[in-house]
């Protein structure tokens, strides 16, 4: 039981997890289909190439993000980039789409080093003879080390020798490049400037002065774009759009309500923000040929059908044929599914089963061969937690109905012992802004968790919590995203999303409520999302801060 208890029968991938190396797959599971992805990067991989976006689809619990996790690792083997884009919050395609690629870049690559920080030592790397990939590394630690008028000095020199080999391209996209070297510095003010810049916020007149900057603000759109062939300059890499299902099937089920006031509006911004996804999406693709950028989409096909009547269907030659994946198509591949699970969990206690997948027992999995590995791993979950409610173990044949969990018992012992450690809670920590993300942030995740554990839905409706929701080590984007999944409605999503913002600088406040705003996707009109936004100081009273504070 001790063993059993330690597997991890989880079925997503949640944010904080798509960065990993994928511990448990099977590759023979929709191989084919993998296979084919990457000989077609492979490919196609050099720059100026006319290439075609691909558009994966299948249904909740396919395997779609783990395919895209599989695909990450084995790009990374050959040191090539990946960018994911989590569509979950998504109000405005471009301003999401930057959003994703910022957090993207703060991501390792293979050598354990930002994306970002690749960049930059591919680009210094070029302009510089004989430079050894160690040197390399050094010198883009000396970039972050050094003071502001050494750094704008080295940003120029770095931006005239691109312009000797790119000339075009570094007069278009030049400000991009001094942002992602001033996101690199050490200097928390100087890095700040930089990633607001990337963010799509702008800088002031005296900074842009200051910086070398062509222009103080430019659209996501145009930012995306440039960053887009920045990362080229290093190698070909994928630029995935995830879980973006959710707002496309909140609008299809309002387009079906009575039309009210309410609804009207709600489906106005529902249909504005789907067609804003479809023509990005044939704008991305089509401007991908001037980088080395491989477009992928990953949705169900009920999602793509939506997009291909809008914009997307007048562009379709700029699609592959949708790659749909499969169910588990054979016993064995059931088996290996759970097996390898449950081999992570009895190697750490040291226990020997009888069979790979013990307690499950072969026949189990007779016709699991039918089912999609969000399904097989719901089953096991279920009879796992049975397990652990009875105390005992025993050896599946068929999959149980399984009685849900009884509620937690409330005792005055419990009451008496939370009055006690409320009594003795050092709250001073909690509004220090250097610990904004540590204390104040981990505490609102705490929270979130035990709304959960507390409050059971009821039916068909799921809940979870996201508690890592992108962003860098500097900004978490979110500090939790509570999702309630609808089953009886073709999965729709409703997200309550918080942020806490102790920093008192106007850049760093404005930075974090931006991307918070960003990332869960709040609308006056979608009432299916939420954000709280936790502070203690009073903000900037600045118009820019006062302008994002309105919207």
């Amino acid at each position: 039981l001790t063993a059993l208890k330690q597997a991890d029968f989880n079925w997503t991938v949640k944010t904080e997890m798509f960065w990993e190396d994928p511990v448990y797959d099977v590759p023979e599971i929709n191989g084919d289909i993998k296979k084919e992805f990457l000989d077609d990067i492979y490919l196609k991989g050099g720059m100026n190439q006319s290439v075609l976006g691909w558009i994966l689809l299948g249904k909740g619990g396919a395997g779609k993000t783990h395919f895209l996790q599989s695909v990450r690792k084995e790009l990374a083997g050959k040191d090539w980039g990946f960018i994911m884009v989590d569509m979950s919050g998504v109000n405005d395609f471009w301003e999401t789409a930057l959003l994703g690629f910022i957090d993207s870049l703060h991501r390792p690559n293979m050598q354990g080093m930002p994306q970002y920080q690749g960049i930059l030592e591919a680009i210094i790397k070029s302009l510089v003879k004989k430079t050894e990939k160690t040197e390399g590394r050094v010198l883009v630690k000396k970039l972050a080390e050094l003071g502001k008028k050494e750094l704008i000095r080295y940003i120029n020199h770095i931006i005239n020798s691109l312009g000797g080999k790119f000339k075009l391209q570094t007069q278009k996209y030049q400000d991009t490049v001094r942002a992602v070297i001033l996101m690199n510095s050490d200097d928390f003010a100087v890095s700040t400037l930089g990633y607001s810049w990337l963010q799509g916020l702008g800088i002031e007149p005296s900074d842009k002065k200051t910086f070398g900057f062509s222009t103080e603000k430019k659209r996501a759109m145009d930012i995306v774009e440039a960053l887009c062939w920045v990362m080229s300059l290093r190698k070909p890499f994928v630029l995935a759009f995830d879980q973006m299902d959710p707002v496309v099937m909140e609008h299809h089920l309002m387009s079906g309500t009575a039309p009210g006031e309410d609804s009207a509006d709600e489906q106005k911004r529902s249909k504005a923000i789907i067609e804003g996804i479809a023509g990005g999406l044939s704008t991305l693709v089509q401007s991908a040929a001037g980088s080395r950028a491989r477009i992928v989409v990953s949705c169900l096909e009920a999602t793509w059908q939506i997009l291909s009547n809008k914009t997307v269907s007048t562009n379709a030659a700029r699609f592959y044929a949708p790659k749909t994946l499969r169910n588990l198509g054979k016993q064995e591949y059931a088996g290996r599914l759970i097996a390898v699970r449950l081999h992570q969990a009895y190697k750490k206690t040291g226990f020997t089963p009888p069979y790979p997948t013990y307690p499950f027992k072969p026949e189990a999995f007779s016709n699991a061969r039918h089912l999609f590995p969000r399904e097989i791993l719901k089953c096991c979950y279920n009879y796992q937690e049975q397990c652990i409610r009875n105390q005992q173990v025993s050896e599946l044949t068929a999959w149980p109905v399984i009685v849900p969990h009884p509620p937690p018992p409330v005792t005055g012992e419990l009451d008496k012992l939370f009055l006690e450690l409320k009594a003795a809670a050092l709250t001073a920590q909690l509004v220090d802004e250097e610990k904004e993300d540590e204390v104040l942030g981990g505490l609102l995740k705490t929270a979130c968790r035990l709304l959960l554990t507390e409050n059971r839905t009821p039916g068909r409706i799921d809940a979870s919590i996201n508690v890592q929701v992108s962003g860098t080590k500097n900004y978490p984007y979110l500090h939790a995203r509570v999702r309630l999944v609808y089953q009886d409605e073709g999965d729709r999503e409703e997200h309550f999303c918080i942020r806490a913002i102790l920093r008192i600088h106007h850049r760093a406040f404005q930075a974090r409520l931006k991307a918070a705003m960003t990332s869960s996707g709040i609308d006056k009109d979608l009432k299916f999302r939420r954000l709280l936004i936790v502070c203690h100081a009073k903000p900037s009273a600045g118009p820019a801060t006062k302008e994002l504070i309105t919207r």
